[in-house]
C-alpha cells in the first residue's frame, strides 16, 4: 500500500534527523507517530512495528522492543528481519547485569498460588497506606528495579534454544519483582506500566500490562505451532515440557494481578482492569 510505505519513510526520515542531534535533545514522538498510522493503516504489515521496536532501543526499552518485535512477527506479512533482532534483543539481555536477579531465588511451581513476598501480600490484601512498603516494592518503586529486563530474560527461556539452567531463579525473581509492583498504589502501578513516555508522552496508559500478555500469548502460538521456529534438536517431549512451563509462568503472573485486582474496593478504576479482562478470555481458550 502506497500509503503505508510512504508512512514508514517519513518515519525513517523523521528518526535519521532526530539522531543527528544530541541525544539528550532528541524528540521521538513525530517519528513514532508516522509508525503507528503506518500500523493503523495497514496492520497485516509487521514492518511498522520493526520500526517502533528499534525506536525502543533508542529510549532505552529493551521490555517495549520486545513487545513490537513480537508485534511485528505475529501478523500475516511479518518482518522478514525480526526475529534476528529478537534475538538479538535477547543476546543483549542475557549479558547485561540485572540487579533483582537472584540465583537463590526459588518459587514452588506446585503450589504457584504462594507468594514470594509474605510482605507483599500482606500490603496487597490490607490495603495500608504504610510506608513501610517491602523491598521488592521498594525497589520497583525507586526505579532501581529492572523487572521488565527480567520479563525480556524470562521470555528467552521460552524462544531461544537454549538449556533451562537458570529459569526457576529467573521465574522466582520476576515474580518477586511483580509482587512488590503490584502492592503499590493504584497511581503507583499506573506509572510503572506506562510504556511509551519517553517515545511519545501523549500515549498514555498502563500499556506494559497488556503487552506482557500479549508476549505470553505470542509465546503459547510459537511453541504449539509448528514452523520454523520450532527448535529440529528437540524432541515432543522436551517442546511439551516447555510449552508447561510457559503455562505455569503465565498463569503465575497472571494470578498475582487478578489477586490484586480482587483486593480493590473498587475494581471498576482499578489499572490492571483491562488485563485482567484479556486474561480471563485467554483462559477460556487455554
Amino acid at each position: 500500500m502506497p500509503c503505508h510505505r510512504f508512512l514508514i519513510c517519513l518515519g525513517d526520515l523523521a528518526r535519521c534527523g532526530e539522531l543527528c542531534k544530541k541525544p539528550d535533545a532528541c524528540k521521538w514522538s513525530l517519528v513514532a507517530t508516522y509508525y503507528f498510522e503506518a500500523s493503523r493503516i495497514w496492520p497485516d504489515s509487521g514492518n511498522p512495528h520493526n520500526q517502533l521496536a528499534l525506536l525502543a532501543t533508542y529510549t532505552g526499552g529493551p521490555f517495549l522492543a520486545l513487545y513490537h518485535c513480537v508485534r511485528s512477527l505475529a501478523v500475516k506479512e511479518p518482518f522478514p528481519g525480526a526475529w534476528n533482532n529478537l534475538m538479538l534483543l535477547f543476546e543483549e539481555n542475557r549479558s547485561s547485569i540485572l540487579h533483582s536477579y537472584s540465583s537463590g531465588a526459588h518459587i514452588d511451581l506446585l503450589k504457584p498460588s504462594v507468594w514470594c513476598s509474605m510482605a507483599a501480600i500482606n500490603r496487597a490484601t490490607s490495603g495500608s497506606s504504610n510506608k513501610n512498603m517491602p523491598e521488592a516494592t521498594e525497589t520497583v518503586t525507586s526505579g532501581k528495579a529492572d523487572i521488565w529486563l527480567l520479563f525480556v530474560r524470562l521470555m528467552s527461556f521460552f524462544l531461544v534454544h537454549s538449556s533451562l539452567e537458570g529459569f526457576q531463579s529467573t521465574l522466582a525473581s520476576t515474580v518477586g519483582q511483580l509482587e512488590g509492583l503490584v502492592a503499590m498504589e493504584d497511581d503507583e502501578i499506573k506509572a510503572a506500566l506506562e510504556s511509551y513516555q519517553l517515545m511519545d508522552p501523549s500515549r498514555k496508559g498502563p500499556y506494559r500490562a497488556l503487552q506482557l500478555v500479549s508476549v505470553f500469548i505470542f509465546i503459547f502460538h510459537s511453541l504449539t505451532e509448528s514452523g520454523d521456529r520450532v527448535d529440529p534438536k528437540k524432541d515432543n517431549k522436551q517442546q511439551s515440557a516447555l510449552t508447561e512451563l510457559a503455562v505455569a509462568a503465565t498463569f503465575i503472573c497472571a494470578g498475582r494481578v487478578v489477586e490484586k485486582s480482587a483486593t480493590r474496593n473498587s475494581t471498576q478504576t482499578c489499572t490492571l482492569l483491562p488485563t485482567v479482562c484479556v486474561c480471563r478470555v485467554v483462559s477460556k481458550h487455554t
